[in-house]
């Protein structure tokens, strides 16, 4: 039997394994100063409360969008903006094929919004901010089933 050796003699098989994230398929209307390591859209889905996706200051309008890469289940969704009470008027949405379907809308997010719905199968969902006070900040978006 063959067995990979490192350099340092030690056995392959006997290294740990890591385990790699996989990557987060995310897209946004805008990032700041287009900074997407730092402040990309996959930022507010990474499960990282110390991290955020951005947009660049003076923005009033903006989306977000998450692709799950396969039908989902969602009824519930808890959104934690990073600067709170920037977003002033906003849609949660899921694709239905090439059209963007408003699962609710609602006025101000702030910290720890949550909110459940009736039960939304879909591979995409989006937050579209209608309207803000500044370039709006999230620091996470979760869906979660009920």
């Amino acid at each position: 039997d063959l067995l990979f050796r490192w350099s340092s003699g030690q056995l392959a098989m006997d290294i740990p394994a890591i385990s790699l994230t996989p990557a987060i398929k995310a897209s946004a209307s805008n990032t700041y100063r287009t900074n997407l390591h730092d402040h990309g859209p996959q930022q507010a889905f990474d499960q990282d409360a110390s991290t955020r996706w951005a947009t660049d200051s003076g923005t009033k309008q903006a989306w977000i969008a998450r692709d799950l890469e396969k039908k989902t289940t969602g009824s519930r969704v808890r959104i934690d903006e990073a600067i709170a009470e920037r977003v002033r008027k906003f849609e949660l949405q899921y694709r239905d094929g090439t059209a963007w379907k408003t699962i609710f809308s609602g006025e101000k997010i702030g910290r720890n919004f949550t909110r459940s719905f009736s039960a939304v199968t879909a591979q995409e969902f989006r937050l579209n901010i209608l309207a803000a006070t500044d370039g709006p900040t999230i620091n996470e978006i979760e869906l979660l089933a009920r």
